[in-house]
This record gives C-alpha cells, sequence and structure tokens, in this order.
C-alpha cells in the first residue's frame, strides 16, 4: 500500500518501480474470487493441511499468520464485532464531546434524530 501511495503524490522512477507491474483482469478476478472462497470458509487453519491451502507457496510469515488466524470466517465475524463496537464508541464519545462543548444538548445521543411523522 506504501508504494502505492508514494507514487500518488511523487512521479520519480524510484517511486515508479516499487509498484507491481498491472494484472490482467480475468487472472485479477480469479485471484479475488479464490481469496474469497478461502476467507469464508469456516476450518481450523491450525492444521497444517489447512496451512498449506491459504499458503501454497509456503512463507514463513503468511504460514504463522494462517495459523493465528484459526478459523477466517469466525476472525472475520470477530473483526466485523469488533469495529462495530469501535464505531458505538466513536459515536457516544462524539456526541459527549458535543454536549461539552455545547454544539448538542443533553437528550441528543449524536446520531442522526429522525421524526417519527
Amino acid at each position: 500500500l506504501t508504494p502505492i501511495l508514494v507514487s500518488l503524490v511523487n512521479r520519480d522512477l524510484f517511486a515508479q518501480s516499487l509498484l507491481d507491474e498491472p494484472i490482467p483482469k480475468m487472472i485479477r478476478q480469479a485471484v479475488k474470487m479464490r481469496i474469497s472462497a478461502l476467507v469464508h470458509q469456516d476450518v481450523d487453519t491450525t492444521q497444517d493441511s489447512q496451512v498449506e491451502q491459504f499458503n501454497p507457496a509456503g512463507h514463513k510469515g503468511v504460514s504463522e499468520a494462517v495459523r493465528l488466524m484459526r478459523s477466517p470466517l469466525k476472525t472475520l465475524d470477530e473483526l466485523r464485532e469488533l469495529l462495530n463496537l469501535y464505531t458505538e464508541a466513536v459515536i457516544q464519545c462524539g456526541a459527549q464531546l458535543g454536549r461539552e462543548q455545547g454544539f448538542l444538548d443533553e437528550q441528543s445521543s449524536g446520531e442522526d434524530d429522525e421524526d417519527d411523522t
């Protein structure tokens, strides 16, 4: 990601050389479909057979990450729940700050209030 961001603001030859070559659309779509199929499985990725499925190249760091993930589907569910909790906490903190600064009245929750008419 960093090389991509650098290339957006810097046009020198070195920054451009950090970028990968464009991938043909058919190959890119196949890779996306494979990734989607892998991460939507409820399997135990601590087992060697599953690690090999997720990391056919056998890269040590990727293998370690796959083992830590345990179950891709459950990990995605946990991540979604944590993001929802975080979003709610940010909304509540924003509302509290808004009340303290006088931007919101005491009854306001910070979320958009709509009339029930």
